[in-house]
């Protein structure tokens, strides 16, 4: 029986910090064939790349857990008196979160939920709200209501926003046909304005029988 030593060298694929070889030593019989069960821990510890969260040490073309054990038979060079093998990151995009305040809105068709750092760039549609015009979002755009908020390709965190309106008014006009209106009939209204009911118009010599237009003929 000889040994040799096996190193586990960590390749961050784009992303930083520092993680230790992890080394071991490896028992062989005289025909380079591995004593028993001498199984490697790969590190717990990973590296950090903004917008990815790690996934997997992969060696070669198999993917392990972090603190996963690595049989060092599968690559033993007997060539070599010690050996080297490298685990490479996988990453994945972290996944984020976009939360909408809508106020008595309806969101605007296709504005998405989550997002992650490879999306393409989103722009967020209006929303809508009967008797309302959106002004725009407010939110982590700040607090000056904005139209076209865009979220661009490469962006990550969490994101929030609220929207935003302004009350329509709603212009009321008269046809008096030579009468003179009521002077309690209102010239316009709102979507909370109580309950409007029209008061009747006078002409000299005519009686009123009714109104005609938005409510039919």
């Amino acid at each position: 029986v000889y040994n040799r030593t096996l190193t586990i060298t960590y390749a961050a694929n784009g992303g930083t910090g520092t993680v230790g070889n992890t080394t071991k030593t490896i028992y062989l019989n005289s025909n380079s064939t591995t004593t028993s069960d001498q199984a490697v821990t790969l590190s717990n510890t990973t590296y950090t790349k903004t917008g990815y969260t790690f996934s997997k040490w992969t060696i070669g073309s198999t993917d392990y857990n972090k603190g996963a054990s690595y049989n060092p038979s599968l690559a033993y060079n007997a060539a070599a008196a010690n050996w080297t093998i490298t685990a490479t990151v996988k990453w994945i995009p972290t996944n984020y979160t976009i939360g909408y305040t809508l106020n008595g809105g309806t969101n605007g068709s296709g504005n998405p939920t989550n997002y992650n750092i490879e999306t393409n760039t989103i722009t967020l549609a209006d929303a809508s709200k009967t008797g309302y015009t959106f002004t725009g979002w407010t939110g982590s755009n700040g607090t000056t209501p904005q139209k076209g908020i865009t979220i661009p390709v490469g962006s990550t965190g969490d994101r929030k926003y609220t929207a935003n309106w302004s009350k329509d008014t709603y212009e009321i006009t008269y046809v008096m046909n030579g009468g003179t209106n009521a002077t309690s009939n209102p010239a316009s209204y709102q979507v909370d304005t109580p309950t409007i009911t029209l008061a009747d118009p006078t002409k000299t010599g005519y009686t009123f029988t009714h109104w005609t237009g938005s409510n039919g003929t």
